[in-house]
């Protein structure tokens, strides 16, 4: 099990709704529904008229079929939301991924996406789907799960591998360029790739 962070550049279209209504929204939990859509619990935080006006927004946003409200309590609405999958959990679909913080519920930009992969091939592949639907995505923390400092050399060569274009189609960097980029042997850099991310060459 690896514990991953990446930085993520696509549309939060959540955190802009939200920004604009002047609330707080939070992804307090998500199911698949079937291939092509998912459910979303989100908690909506403001004074009613904000709330109001973020629940209309939400209904009217692309790729969202249907909203409603769970919950009430003063200054917070619980709302459920079946959408069109967004390509970020498209992309993860598959991998055995188990998101440790929502890339929506991020304000940052690029939004941080804290996950666990299952089997070190895992990153390799949904960095490859991530690209496939067009989001860039930054390796920003990888370890094995509980740990809190990952092997240097190892951390070294992913980063840059993921940094300078390695799994891209076509590749802009070689083993060769990340070996001299990390100072690391052109067969660790092999081997580091293979191993924890599944690519062969």
């Amino acid at each position: 099990m690896r514990e991953v962070t990446l930085g993520i550049r696509s549309k939060n279209i959540l955190q802009d709704l939200a920004h604009k209504a002047g609330v707080s929204l939070v992804v307090a939990d998500c199911r698949p529904l079937d291939r092509d859509s998912m459910v979303m619990l989100v908690e909506l935080q403001g004074i009613p008229e904000a709330i109001e006006t973020a629940l209309k927004e939400t209904r009217l946003l692309e790729g969202v079929k249907q909203s409603y409200v769970v919950s009430e309590t003063p200054g917070v609405t619980r709302v459920m939301v079946t959408l069109d999958k967004p390509g970020v959990c498209r992309a993860s679909t598959g991998e055995a991924i188990m998101c440790l913080d929502c890339p929506f519920n991020s304000t940052e930009i690029p939004s941080k996406w804290r996950l666990v992969l299952r089997g070190a091939n895992n990153l390799g592949a949904l960095l490859r789907r991530l690209s496939d639907e067009g989001i860039n995505a930054a390796l920003e923390g990888y370890s094995p799960l509980g740990t809190t400092t990952p092997p240097t050399e190892d951390y070294k060569v992913i980063t840059t591998a993921i940094n300078e274009g390695y799994f891209d189609f076509p590749r802009r960097i070689s083993l060769i360029g990340i070996s001299e980029r990390t100072n690391v042997p052109v067969s660790e850099v092999k081997r580091v790739l293979e191993e924890k991310t599944g690519e062969r060459r």
